[in-house]
């Protein structure tokens, strides 16, 4: 399988970025900010009629770049050049029904993939003080190049289909990335990285019936950052919970089809017989959805 994945951000900073030192050097270890960005024009089939603004949060461990960013304010616009990447975390929720020893809520910690932009390069542009209206004009102005992604990956289930609330279909799968570049402040091992890809309509229609395990696909898209509600069943008192979290996943413009897709004939022979274009339609008209795992389950969902 090919490598390609690489990101491109005209942003403004939504919040100041957090800038985490070692208390004895005074050194900069690490950093994080939420960048606000505007998605461009490209019809997505999601059915939003306005301008969409995402908040990917990116991280970074190198000096050089940590020391541009302590600079950066809130709704300065700036400039990053980065890559998809994912580490394994443990999130923790708390249960609104039990409390600890303590009178707190009870909490749960659940395995979870943090997803993130790591910068290759950053460089801040401008500045509007306090004039968040102002900034976001200028996001709107540059939106065909406020949030561009580009990634080759590797299917890793095959992908669920699913109707929303508001009649809008999309197909979700994880996918494996070889990294490209590497990272000199990760872990050397670390070689892949594992994001979800969402796509819509049409789109989404043709991701269900042509992509499975292992298949190879080229997506140019975007980076999309959402609140996301989960379910959890307490391990301390048995019931049944709702928690936020928040998400950041590829959203496709378009995919291509690479290696290991079914072909026509072969989804047709699944079908017994009917048609693609057939299958399509039935998949519109019956709100077609599958059962999605718990950790990829949102407020989207029926």
């Amino acid at each position: 399988m090919g490598r390609q994945n690489i990101a491109f951000l005209y942003a403004r900073v939504h919040k100041p970025p957090q800038i985490n030192k070692d208390v004895e050097t005074g050194e900069y270890l690490f950093g994080t900010v939420y960048l606000d960005t505007v998605r461009g024009l490209r019809e997505v089939e999601d059915d939003l009629k306005y301008v969409k603004h995402e908040f990917p949060l990116v991280v970074s461990r190198e000096k050089e770049q940590l020391d541009k960013m302590a600079e950066w304010k809130e709704n300065d616009i700036v400039l990053v050049k980065g890559v998809i990447t994912s580490k394994a975390i443990m999130k923790a929720s708390y249960c609104p029904h039990c409390t600890d020893e303590n009178g707190n809520h009870w909490k749960n910690e659940v395995k979870s993939n943090l997803v993130y932009i790591t910068p290759i390069f950053v460089e801040k542009l401008k500045s509007y003080g306090e004039d968040k209206t102002a900034a976001r004009e200028d996001l709107v102005d540059h939106r065909e190049i406020s949030n561009q992604l580009y990634v080759m990956g590797r299917v890793l289930k095959d992908p669920k289909l699913f109707t929303t609330k508001k009649n809008v279909q999309i197909t979700q799968y994880p996918i494996a990335l070889n990294r490209k570049f590497t990272i000199r402040t990760d872990d050397p091992s670390i070689r892949t990285d594992w994001p979800i890809v969402k796509s819509y309509g049409e789109r989404a229609r043709d991701d269900k019936l042509y992509l499975q395990y292992e298949s190879d696909v080229l997506i140019d898209g975007f980076v999309q950052a959402r609140t996301v509600t989960r379910k959890m069943i307490c391990p301390h008192c048995g019931k049944l919970y709702e928690w936020k979290d928040n998400s950041m996943e590829v959203a496709a413009y378009d995919v291509e089809y690479v290696n290991g897709y079914k072909s026509k004939e072969q989804v047709e022979a699944e079908a017994q017989g009917k048609s693609v274009e057939e299958l399509k339609q039935m998949l519109f008209e019956t709100g077609y959805k599958d059962e999605l795992e718990e950790n990829l389950q949102s407020s989207d969902t029926v």
